[in-house]
């Protein structure tokens, strides 16, 4: 007599395993979704950041001003810009050195002097726009969060001098400002 050994799973054998894998699944995909959202704000941060410090670097190294402005809100994205009639609005003529994407759900919360543009001068100081002078000094307060998670948050403030710094804080303004 011939004997057959069985070399397979049972019905049962792959129920109970895709079972355990639906729960297993069930369990990681929250804890991703975090994970993701904590890491655009992370990634966001370090963007904006790095393109706020770029057009400081330019208008230093080209000794003229140069601009970042927001493109209908910080979280739509950015231009960087050679603002040659000081006006922090790029104009047709002018130059543009870099654009930055949008944030997907990230929000850039900004207080009222830097809410839709930051204007360098050659020394690398931050100065408002002006047609007849150098323009006011201009400083002001970034915060980088997500509406659906409440850590991490990020503040980046502009300084008097035109250095901008970042440090991590706990209240998160995306949360009761929610869009």
């Amino acid at each position: 007599m011939i004997s057959m050994k069985s070399h397979g799973f049972t019905l049962l054998e792959l129920l109970i395993t895709l079972l355990i894998f639906a729960i297993l699944i069930n369990i990681a995909i929250p804890g991703y979704k975090d994970l993701r959202q904590r890491d655009q704000v992370r990634t966001t941060t370090l963007d904006f950041y790095q393109a706020v410090q770029l057009t400081r670097s330019h208008a230093v190294s080209r000794n003229t001003r140069v601009t970042i402005a927001n493109i209908g809100g910080w979280e739509n994205g950015w231009e960087i810009f050679a603002d040659t009639n000081n006006n922090g609005i790029r104009d047709e003529d002018e130059e543009v050195l870099l654009t930055g994407q949008g944030t997907n759900k990230v929000q850039i919360i900004s207080n009222r002097f830097v809410s839709s543009y930051i204007s360098f001068l050659g020394s690398g100081r931050s100065h408002q726009r002006s047609q007849s002078s150098q323009g006011a000094v201009q400083a002001g307060t970034f915060h980088i969060c997500h509406p659906e998670q409440p850590q991490p948050v990020f503040e980046l403030k502009l300084s008097r001098g035109g250095r901008l710094s970042m440090t991590r804080v706990d209240e998160n303004p995306c949360i009761s400002n929610e869009v």
